[in-house]
């Protein structure tokens, strides 16, 4: 059967499953999503059906580069509504970078230890002693496969999620200084994420043995900036004074595409490529708003189409220990979220931030972390399957009880109405 075909009937079976369960089950559970990685485990080549063999799944792969731009795209032009707070998002940007480089430190050893060194590859590798205590030596070891690796995951447990804070402000009209941090750090993560990655892509682009123009680390990550940041002048260029909304939404979906697949052929994160393109869009075409709140309503089909393919991908790992990489990957994140939130907010001397378990509020991860890991998988063929178990169940881990969190922590810091926000504002009138 033809491959578009068996695409489309299982995104209206998936659409209409996930309707269901949420329907009958999101009074009893919350549901982050896992019902459609389940989708894509049952009809995947490794482990369900194999209604998706390899040989469909590397058809489809466009169609992953075109969802991962989309993606990036969304996380650049919603960027000029929160950095109206450019003290809040300051403080945002460096937990993330903090959350970053930790978390990648932390997990550079379990990687060495878990694949070890990749002999004859390409790279290099650092072996430099450090000391000697009780006859024992002490040495700082790793390879650079292994260092970009450690540091894409790190992008990846970086990601917080800023849909349950929206969620609460529209419904319980959470307002006040915590609720904005957690805002516009959420944001902040997702941006510094993506710049990560797509700087980790770039330079294991420039030294690995395929590089045809011979450009160097600095080259290729400058040539990946000006080339998305081209992608988004682009659409300001041909879309002109153009007004009607279906033609600017259309564009932007050319742009998408456009940047998603030179992404992909240059060996570029599409995630980097239109993230980028977005963040040039929101700050230099009149339609940037307009696109925003169009593109908005992608979010859950976002989700759905990303954990199908996350799941179809997943293989079962054949080393039993690489399932406690998933837990390990969720406490190390708790441990590294609320130790860096907590050290920004008490170096920004504000009294208002004075609140205990900061750091919970930003313990949920959302679409954006699959995006992240289902890129990593594809640009790390060999370790896919350590990638995807790690960062996919380590997320779902992170989303369960990620709401609650951050509902305490509102509660406690006094900027969570009980009562509907609707109701608040007509007392308001």
């Amino acid at each position: 059967m033809n491959t578009t075909l068996i695409f489309v009937g299982i995104v209206v079976f998936s659409f209409a499953l996930g309707n269901f369960i949420t329907r009958f089950a999101s009074r009893y559970v919350v549901l982050s999503g896992a019902e459609y990685l389940l989708v894509g485990l049952l009809l995947g080549p490794h482990v369900g059906l194999g209604v998706f063999g390899q040989a469909q799944l590397g058809m489809l792969e466009p169609v992953v580069s075109l969802l991962l731009g989309l993606a990036g795209f969304l996380v650049g032009i919603r960027a000029k509504t929160f950095l109206v707070n450019p003290e809040r998002v300051l403080l945002g940007f460096g937990s993330a970078l903090a959350t970053v480089l930790v978390f990648a430190a932390a997990f550079l050893p379990i990687l060495d230890r878990t694949l070890g060194s990749s002999g004859g590859a390409a790279g290099f590798e650092v072996n430099e002693p450090l000391f000697t205590l009780g006859g024992y030596s002490f040495e700082l070891y790793f390879t650079s496969e292994n260092l970009w690796l450690s540091l894409a995951m790190g992008a990846a447990a970086c990601v917080a999620s800023a849909t349950w804070v929206s969620s609460f402000k529209r419904l319980f009209g959470a307002r006040g200084p915590v609720t904005t941090l957690i805002e516009c750090s959420a944001h902040a993560s997702q941006i510094v994420a993506l710049l990560v990655l797509g700087f980790v892509l770039a330079t294991l682009r420039a030294t690995s043995e395929v590089n045809p123009w011979g450009l160097s680390i600095a080259e290729w990550d400058m040539a990946a900036v000006l080339g998305s940041v081209a992608c988004g002048l682009l659409f300001s260029l041909f879309i002109g004074h153009e007004q009607a909304t279906s033609k600017v939404f259309v564009a932007s979906v050319g742009l998408v595409t456009f940047a998603a697949g030179a992404g992909s052929a240059l060996g570029i994160s599409p995630l980097f490529v239109n993230l980028i393109a977005g963040l040039t869009v929101a700050f230099t075409s009149s339609h940037a708003k307009r696109l925003h709140e169009e593109l908005d309503r992608l979010q859950h089909p976002l989700l759905v189409l990303l954990m199908i393919f996350a799941g179809a991908r997943w293989a079962m790992p054949e080393n039993p220990w690489l399932w406690a990489l998933p837990v390990f990957y969720a406490a190390l994140r708790y441990v590294v979220r609320r130790i860096a939130t907590r050290a920004v907010a008490l170096a920004s001397g504000d009294a208002a931030l004075s609140v205990p378990r900061l750091g919970d509020g930003l313990m949920g991860q959302g679409t954006l972390a699959i995006a992240v890991g289902i890129e990593v998988a594809v640009r790390f063929p060999k370790h896919d399957s350590l990638v995807l178990t790690t960062v996919l169940f380590g997320t779902l881990l992170n989303d369960l009880w990620s709401r609650g969190a951050l509902r305490s922590l509102l509660a406690d810091a006094g900027e969570l109405d009980v009562r509907p926000a609707s109701e608040t504002q007509s007392e308001g009138h």
